[in-house]
């Protein structure tokens, strides 16, 4: 008689076990989600130190084959443009970007830099700041 239990015995066994085992999902959600979250900062910065390289890159080439250096105007407007467009790239899904295939990634990165020069370019023409501006400007 060694293995003869009562059925309701049991079931007030595993009663007291089952909310345990609805709470792994939710441990391992939570995990999942600031590891998810240290992704999405890593990638936040890194696009944010390559925004920052391109524009020194524009300062150097606009030395060497502009006439002279950039204007304070396109100075003050890196910050504006770097936010452009890690904002558009973070409402057009690319932070961690994950699930997405190439094509969709290509077509979305496509997206979030030609409105991000959409955008630049609205704003320096209209308050009147393109004469000011350098061509090369935009394409930072």
């Amino acid at each position: 008689m060694q293995g003869s239990y009562k059925t309701g015995a049991v079931q007030a066994g595993t009663a007291s076990i089952t909310p345990i085992t609805r709470l792994g999902p939710l441990v391992r959600q939570r995990a999942g989600s600031r590891t998810g979250a240290l992704v999405v900062l890593g990638l936040l910065s890194s696009d944010i130190l390559l925004a920052l390289a391109m524009w020194l890159t524009a300062l150097a080439l606009q030395g060497v084959l502009g006439r002279g250096s950039l204007s304070e105007i396109a100075l003050a407007s890196v910050v504006p443009n770097v936010v452009a467009w890690v904002g558009l790239r973070a409402v057009l899904g690319l932070y961690p970007g994950y699930g997405l295939d190439q094509v969709e990634e290509l077509r979305r990165q496509t997206f979030a830099s030609g409105a991000t020069l959409a955008i630049i370019t609205t704003f320096a023409f209209a308050s009147r700041v393109g004469d000011a501006l350098t061509r090369i400007l935009p394409f930072a």
